[in-house]
């Protein structure tokens, strides 16, 4: 398998919403739980990695070019041809760029009509991921 590291901003951002296209639209919910519980989330060909999850060094460093910090998510996105990966692209995402991204899907789920009380579960969810991550 090979990995692409994504380093802009442009490919962050756009590794990013692959994600939220793709799983955290259905899972947002289970998605901020996780992240209160410093775990990840992954479904499909998506994955967020959290500092939190369960992963020793030996295993995160034979997994990651780099360790996942406290300030940062790691996004795996991967390509299936034939059954079988081929290729990955990973991103390591600011936290405070992908809670801003959390933000925004809310606001697309709200202004498509998604019940208020589901709303207001995601927004209160997001206010203590916010805190949990020390996001200004």
């Amino acid at each position: 398998m090979t990995y692409f590291i994504k380093t802009s901003e442009q490919e962050l951002d756009n590794l990013i919403d692959d994600f939220l296209g793709s799983v955290a639209g259905a899972y947002l919910d289970r998605i901020l739980i996780g992240a209160l519980n410093g775990q990840g989330f992954g479904c499909d060909f998506y994955r967020v990695f959290l500092k939190g999850d369960d992963w020793d060094t030996e295993t995160e460093s034979y997994y990651f070019p780099t360790p996942i910090d406290d300030k940062h998510a790691l996004i795996e996105t991967e390509a299936h041809v034939d059954d079988r990966v081929n290729d990955s692209e990973i991103g390591y995402i600011p936290l405070d760029m992908l809670y801003k991204k959390y933000e925004e899907l809310i606001d697309r789920k709200e202004a498509k009509g998604y019940p208020a009380s589901e709303i207001k579960e995601l927004r209160e969810l997001l206010s203590q991921v916010k805190e949990k991550w020390q996001i200004k």
